[in-house]
């Protein structure tokens, strides 16, 4: 795209204050563009005032709730520009929430997640299986997840999250190493979240269990 062309693009995205509308705005223009235009207008995202920026748990809600609307129950979605922002708000809500529970995650998050095709189990009801990555030495290791949205916007009702296989690595976790997964992150998931040795890494967010 010239540079011309980029410009206009930019004055026609909407109002900074709309940010739903804003931020899909931008990462569908972000397809179409020189990787020089494409670094600006992820810094339009990150400038933007602190006031007007999505919290983890927005982010993760409106996704699903967008994904789940569009489909069945039981049947699954894998539009990668949803997954992103569900898995980036993971990154950042999780970790508190394990910090809380478990000295070792006082010390440990995420660096990435990616998932299968998410399944939707309910209304407003997602079912998410995958690999995170530990920011602490770049391996892999599972995560599955569990959550209902609240019928108000922007919340998440509740959920059910386990993190770890069972293994030798730090934090007794099974630590795939990034050399090992580099190309293909979920190459070395089990096909099913049953067949996972999981670690003691648990939480339940959210008043009830999900499906209740």
């Amino acid at each position: 795209m010239t540079q011309s062309e980029f410009e206009k693009q930019l004055e026609s995205l909407p109002a900074v204050g709309e940010i739903e509308q804003y931020e899909t705005a931008i990462y569908a223009l972000a397809q179409r563009v020189t990787t020089a235009q494409r670094k600006h207008l992820f810094g339009l995202l990150r400038g933007r005032p602190e006031s007007l920026r999505l919290t983890p748990e927005q982010r993760i809600s409106r996704a699903v709730r967008r994904s789940t609307m569009r489909i069945n129950i039981g049947e699954t979605f894998s539009d990668l520009h949803e997954l992103n922002h569900i898995a980036t708000g993971f990154e950042y809500f999780l970790p508190p929430l394990l910090a809380e529970k478990y000295p070792h995650w006082k010390h440990e998050s995420f660096d990435g997640m990616f998932f299968l095709p998410i399944r939707k189990t309910g209304d407003l009801e997602a079912e998410l299986y995958g690999m995170s990555i530990l920011i602490s030495d770049q391996t892999l290791t599972p995560i599955h997840m569990h959550l209902k949205c609240s019928d108000q916007p922007d919340k998440i009702d509740r959920m059910e999250c386990r993190v770890g296989a069972r293994g030798e690595g730090t934090g007794q976790m099974q630590r795939i190493p990034w050399a090992e997964w580099r190309h293909e992150p979920l190459a070395k998931l089990p096909p099913s979240y049953n067949e996972v040795d999981w670690v003691v890494y648990g939480i339940i967010y959210g008043a009830r269990p999900v499906g209740t």
